[in-house]
């Protein structure tokens, strides 16, 4: 078991907790008359219990892994970047620009050497996304450019 899994699983289990306490303060109430603490509360017990299975899990089976190397942090926190910057940026640039760059991103972390490919996919699915949600009359930002319909 590797320490990153294991302080993963531990802060996991913490924050279940944690949720399930505030859960309790909000109020449970009972299934028939559920309080605003009643999901979130179903939802820790949850995922304490798959992070517990996990937990143990990993530990009986004693498996020996290779440090993890600096190479293989490269797409998790790719991702990591690609979506916080969709979140802050979104206003500024707005969902058809921002949604391209943010999906070109995340298809070239995975096919790095298809940039056409990647490309044509990242430009359909911002417009295709785009004409849906306006199609359902949610209104997406535009952005400082105004780039829209």
């Amino acid at each position: 078991m590797t320490r990153l899994s294991l302080a993963t699983n531990l802060v996991l289990i913490g924050f279940s907790v944690l949720i399930g306490a505030m859960s309790v303060q909000l109020g449970v109430g009972d299934p028939s008359n559920m309080g605003p603490g009643f999901g979130p509360l179903v939802a820790c017990v949850f995922l304490f219990c798959i992070c517990s299975f996990v937990l143990i899990w990993e530990l009986r089976t004693k498996i020996e892994r290779e440090k993890m190397e600096t190479g293989e942090l490269v797409k998790p926190i790719g991702v990591c970047l690609v979506l916080l910057g969709y979140t802050f940026l979104l206003e500024i640039f707005g969902y058809l620009a921002i949604t391209f760059v943010a999906t070109l991103g995340l298809s070239c972390l995975t096919a790095p050497k298809r940039w056409l490919a990647n490309t044509m996919f990242a430009g359909a699915t911002a417009v295709v996304t785009y004409g849906v949600f306006n199609w359902f009359g949610l209104g997406l930002p535009k952005g400082l450019f105004g780039i829209g319909w």
